[in-house]
């Protein structure tokens, strides 16, 4: 599925609703690509959203990010600063997001 036009909230809701790592990973990397030259908010406010994602699907989401890092080479110190946040600073709720009370599952801003 090609990703690069969808949002971030789009992606990992659709991570949540399929039960999808793989579809974390695209959009992890659709991610980075898009960001890459812009603003380190962007990037993290994303990786909050996936992170949050990787937990609802039932993964280790510290270790999904380091080894998404380690075979990522381009993002690994990226992935390892956001493990090493707190967990109150890698929640959706420090980056203004919520999931939606409406079926199906996804992000809002809240």
């Amino acid at each position: 599925m090609d990703f690069s036009t969808k949002s971030d909230t789009y992606i990992a809701a659709q991570a949540v609703q399929k039960d999808s790592p793989e579809i974390l990973i695209e959009g992890l990397r659709s991610l980075f690509e898009s960001n890459a030259k812009y603003d380190y908010r962007d990037l993290i406010t994303g990786l909050s959203i996936y992170y949050d994602a990787a937990k609802r699907i039932g993964l280790d989401a510290d270790n999904f990010f380091l080894e998404f890092g380690e075979n990522n080479k381009d993002y690994s110190e990226m992935m390892t600063e956001f493990v090493a946040r707190p967990e109150e600073l890698k929640a959706l709720k420090a980056f203004g997001y919520k999931v939606s009370d409406t079926e199906p599952f996804k992000y809002e801003y809240d």
